[in-house]
């Protein structure tokens, strides 16, 4: 049997894929990126010392996640905070970190910037 009809086009899509082909041509969606509003700012502010030692955490592979702790980073840098290294550090968690949340321990305070999930935009746990 020969196939005489000529290749027709049909339209598929994926969001978020990673890996494999889907179809001849695939769209990505472009991700939506965090940005460091006022109130995060003043979270910030309010709940990170400027004493201790502040290191800010991104999540490895994730340019979204670097990218907005870069930004909070360049902040806390701006306002003359004690930080660990001139860029946030790039982690490979155990468990998915998801947000940010800042942790605080005797000697140093901990901003773990997370991949961004489906149900958030911008939550800051303190």
């Amino acid at each position: 049997m020969s196939d005489k009809n000529p290749a027709s086009n049909i339209n598929v899509t994926s969001n978020y894929q990673s890996g494999g082909i889907t179809a001849h041509t695939v769209n990505v969606s472009p991700r939506f990126q965090r940005a460091l509003g006022d109130n995060i700012r003043q979270k910030l502010l309010q709940n990170v010392s400027r004493q201790k030692l502040t290191v800010v955490w991104a999540t490895h592979g994730d340019a979204e996640s670097y990218k907005y702790a870069t930004e909070i980073f360049d902040f806390l840098k701006l306002k003359g905070f004690n930080l660990f290294g001139s860029t946030p550090v790039n982690n490979i968690f155990t468990e998915p970190v998801y947000g940010v949340t800042v942790t605080h321990q005797d000697e140093k305070t901990e901003i773990y910037v997370g991949i961004l999930s489906d149900s958030e935009k911008t939550i800051i746990h303190l």
